[in-house]
């Protein structure tokens, strides 16, 4: 039984109290979830069986007196829930202890530009940030981000395992040719801050690249999705790659509890940058569905509910 997950983690900039998180199984139709929850450990399961979906410990606390939203597709294939913090307000970098700072959460602690010739993240930093407080390392393989107090950035490079295993001069990027600078700037809202750049610079194609593509570059950006015809790509980071196709649910939950959220364009919108939507009309096709149908549940779970009695005394 397979498992994967993302969160939305609400209360970076506005009191929010909930992180939301969807989960996607090998579900069957005739099995029902159990979802428990003691403290920061975290466990769901079929019922019946002894070996958990998903066993993690949250990175922080959440608040076990409350009531828990969750919700189930007609598949049993999806299932999402919502956590309510233990501390409202408070800013979660990460959903589980141990994770990478933004991983699997649906807008990512930077912003990530792909090009025919490079990769280029941008961190936005607090403005008395020095160079010495920075360590970036560029690998073959990976890229780590720590900034002291601040930042603690961790991701894998998505590898062409056919190309890799064709050609022994295989690279995802240059390592030589990429760099990171740090800069002053101002955010959005004209207060100081550093700006962290990181470039990470494709190689240039491969002599089979050359000679069978026309000089197109087999890279992520080109690889096919299984089920998914005509739409070629995958995210830079393996980390960031939505796999089980979770990202819509995700986002009809979060408009439909805040009426706001952000949407991450998908690796194959070339024309389409991520944005936050704030009506129904900016999220996608899939998470549109997604959110009608989210309507319709809680529609019919009001209807089902025993009424008051509201007759007046005499």
């Amino acid at each position: 039984m397979a498992a994967s997950c993302m969160c939305q983690m609400f209360g970076r900039y506005h009191l929010q109290i909930r992180v939301r998180t969807c989960v996607r199984a090998a579900g069957r139709a005739d099995g029902e979830l159990v979802l428990d929850c003691e403290g920061s450990n975290l466990t769901l399961r079929m019922a019946g069986s002894p070996t958990p979906i998903l066993e993690r410990t949250l990175d922080r606390g959440i608040h076990t007196a409350e009531q828990l939203d969750t919700f189930r597709t007609p598949d049993n294939l999806q299932f999402a829930m919502a956590l309510p913090k233990a501390k409202p307000g408070q800013h979660w970098q990460r959903l589980f202890a141990g994770d990478s700072v933004g991983a699997r959460c649906l807008q990512p602690p930077c912003v990530i530009t792909e090009s025919e010739g490079d990769v280029m993240l941008e961190f936005e930093l607090p403005f008395w940030i020095e160079e010495g407080d920075v360590d970036v390392q560029i690998t073959e393989t990976s890229l780590t981000v720590a900034v002291r107090n601040e930042l603690d950035f961790q991701r894998t490079y998505w590898r062409n395992s056919e190309e890799e295993e064709r050609s022994a001069d295989y690279h995802v990027i240059d390592v030589a040719e990429s760099l990171w600078s740090l800069d002053e700037d101002t955010d959005l809202r004209g207060r100081r801050c550093q700006q962290l750049m990181v470039s990470l610079v494709r190689p240039a194609p491969t002599s089979e690249e050359v000679m069978w593509k026309k000089g197109k570059r087999m890279d992520n950006r080109a690889r096919e999705r299984p089920g998914h015809p005509g739409q070629p790509g995958v995210r830079f980071f393996v980390e960031d790659e939505d796999e089980f196709a979770l990202e819509d649910l995700l986002q009809a939950m979060c408009m439909r509890a805040a009426g706001s959220c952000w949407v991450p364009a998908k690796p194959w919108q070339r024309d389409i940058t991520s944005h936050y939507a704030r009506t129904a009309a900016e999220l996608g096709p899939a998470a549109n569905r997604h959110l009608q149908m989210l309507c319709r549940h809680e529609e019919a779970h009001v209807q089902t509910e025993p009424k008051a009695n509201t007759t007046d005394k005499i």
